[in-house]
């Protein structure tokens, strides 16, 4: 059988090298002997034997990839939270980790079973504001937040700009001659920190347009009840286009309508977030604030390997920029 030190004889490198290789730390060795490195792992076939290398280096190599979420619901059925999470088992594959998904409503039972599951690091998907100290204070290993927003000054953190979002999506309605609007969001009822910054971002754009969001125009977004948001919708006097805060639910509210005879854009326009791929299959195809999901996952992955390299290094925050994507969904007034 093959060996790591077989492959670094062949190849005139030290183990180390061909660790780095195998673990995808390629910065430590130049792009032409990594090539010779990995063409000699394939011609040879050596597979590495992880449990030696875990305890060789004293560590799982475990991530876990934790979701706030109603444990009784599949959370990957929602496209975002599979196309990220994905997105990020590949990212930690490249490197040499495996990852751990495990959706929780419960903090506390999740921080205390993080040792015997000897987990290496931890991200974090959406965490409100009231649990991140909470986070910090007990994690006792290195992770990083996502989409999250908090009090705390100082913490590990990647998210898009949300209220550049909201704004974007308002300032194309009103273009296109729409004053009259409304907004769905399904974070309205929980306090989603993410929501608010989106409802924020776009109210402020219309003020500058002389028009107004209404309370009664700021919408819970419920999941599998799109027939009873599009009735919601149909009740406000005058409407004619529609923010909704998750391209899935957008995708759903646009179905419904077309179920009651609304046509959309012709009767009612309407705007997503997200960017999933769903949202260029349909018909029309959805106007949408985009994300970049797979620069999200890398740059976590990123942040969270730069604290397991050295722990005590500095806290790190990105925020990334949002675009539109202008398709069908959105008509002229």
């Amino acid at each position: 059988m093959v060996t790591l030190k077989d492959i670094a004889v062949k190849a005139g490198v030290s183990k180390a090298t061909v660790s780095n290789v195998l673990n995808g730390n390629l910065t430590k060795v130049s792009p032409c002997k990594a090539k010779e490195i990995q063409d000699l792992i394939a011609e040879y076939g050596y597979v590495p034997n992880q449990t030696a290398r875990s305890l060789s280096n004293k560590s799982s190599r475990i991530i876990s990839l934790i979701v706030y979420a109603d444990c009784d619901r599949n959370v990957l059925a929602d496209p975002y939270i599979s196309l990220f999470a994905g997105e990020l088992l590949r990212q930690l594959q490249k490197r040499g980790y495996f990852g751990m998904i495990r959706a929780t409503n419960d903090y506390a039972d999740i921080l205390q079973n993080l040792n015997a599951w000897n987990v290496q690091g931890v991200i974090f998907f959406g965490t409100l504001d009231k649990d991140i100290r909470e986070i910090q204070d007990r994690a006792g290993i290195p992770f990083v937040f996502t989409d999250s927003y908090s009090s705390v000054r100082r913490i590990n953190n990647v998210g898009i700009d949300d209220y550049r979002g909201g704004m974007i999506a308002a300032e194309h309605l009103a273009e296109r001659g729409h004053r009259r609007l409304a907004l769905f969001a399904p974070g309205v009822e929980t306090g989603s920190d993410l929501d608010k910054q989106r409802i924020a971002g776009f109210a402020f754009a219309l003020s500058k347009y002389g028009v107004a969001l209404p309370d009664s125009h700021v919408m819970l977004a419920e999941p599998r009840r799109a027939d009873v948001m599009a009735r919601s919708l149909l009740d406000l006097p005058g409407v004619t286009g529609v923010f909704v805060t998750a391209d899935i639910a957008a995708i759903e509210l646009m179905q419904a309508l077309k179920r009651l005879g609304v046509g959309v854009p012709g009767d009612m326009s309407v705007v997503g977030f997200d960017d999933i791929p769903m949202a260029r299959l349909v018909t029309p195809g959805l106007t949408t604030i985009r994300q970049d999901i797979t620069q999200k996952a890398r740059i976590a992955v990123e942040i969270l390997e730069r604290r397991l390299d050295a722990p005590s290094c500095p806290n790190e925050s990105a925020i990334l920029d949002v675009a539109l994507v202008s398709r069908e969904s959105v008509g002229y007034v």
